[in-house]
């Protein structure tokens, strides 16, 4: 009989990885955080609103990218 061996990440685990693809591999941590994360839950609407308001809808960077 054969048993599948799966491993539980710890948080431990994943913040190593994390701290090492931030050190040694940034192509693949923006990736990862583009991935699990929304920057625009971050930003407050007041503020996004604001930003566009005073600065215009025409930007060459949007607000998340700042």
């Amino acid at each position: 009989m054969s048993f599948n061996s799966k491993k539980q990440l710890s948080f431990g685990d994943l913040y190593e990885q994390a701290k090492d693809w931030a050190q040694n591999d940034k192509p693949q941590f923006l990736e990862m955080l583009d991935q699990y994360l929304d920057l625009s839950e971050f930003i407050p609407f007041s503020f996004y609103t604001a930003y566009y308001k005073y600065f215009g809808r025409k930007r060459e960077y949007d607000l998340e990218s700042m």
